[in-house]
């Protein structure tokens, strides 16, 4: 059974996370209609742990390339991409040492920018490798959603294939070693 007041602590934690990115894309004078926080963390806070990061996924790429481009370009914002460490740079992939993938771009506080896809929530979660990963908190009607299968797989630390297509032995590997095991 979901426990509601985890639920609504995960979203109140989940949006102050994005206060500031919200004055970004005010300043960008944009909606923050356009995209999601999915992923990894929503599990992360239903079970009182810290979120590693917080995946933001854009609708619409129209939408995306502003925000991106203020990060990765502008110089007074491009202080708020992580950095990676020296020792694992790659002097070609890795500008300035900043956090920029092919995948994603990953801020200081922990939000990342995901930019190998776009689509509305229905759409980029069938991609997901498990379903535990596939709640989500959606600004544009401010409600988490998650199914109690979801919450329960999170809850009980369960993974379940969600799209065979995915899933990675690295993945896999990477939850087992943070005491996850098979449905």
């Amino acid at each position: 059974m979901i426990n509601e007041e985890k639920i609504l602590k995960a979203k109140q934690t989940i949006k102050h996370q994005l206060f500031d990115f919200n004055v970004t894309i005010a300043k960008l004078k944009l909606s923050s209609n356009y995209y999601f926080v999915s992923g990894g963390c929503i599990g992360s806070l239903i079970r009182g742990e810290i979120p590693k990061d917080y995946d933001i996924y854009f609708c619409d790429e129209s939408f995306a390339k502003p925000i991106i481009s203020l990060y990765t370009e502008d110089p007074s914002y491009q202080n708020e991409v992580a950095v990676i460490e020296e020792k694992y740079r790659d002097a070609i992939t890795n500008v300035n040492g900043m956090c920029i993938t092919e995948n994603a771009v990953t801020l200081k506080n922990g939000l990342q920018l995901i930019t190998k896809h776009y689509g509305e929530p229905e759409v980029i979660r069938d991609t997901f490798d498990f379903v535990h990963c596939k709640p989500y908190y959606f600004p544009k009607t401010d409600k988490l959603y998650i199914s109690e299968e979801q919450y329960d797989l999170n809850i009980d630390k369960k993974l379940k294939v969600n799209n065979t297509y995915n899933l990675t032995t690295h993945r896999e590997f990477k939850f087992k070693e943070r005491g996850w095991t098979w449905l």
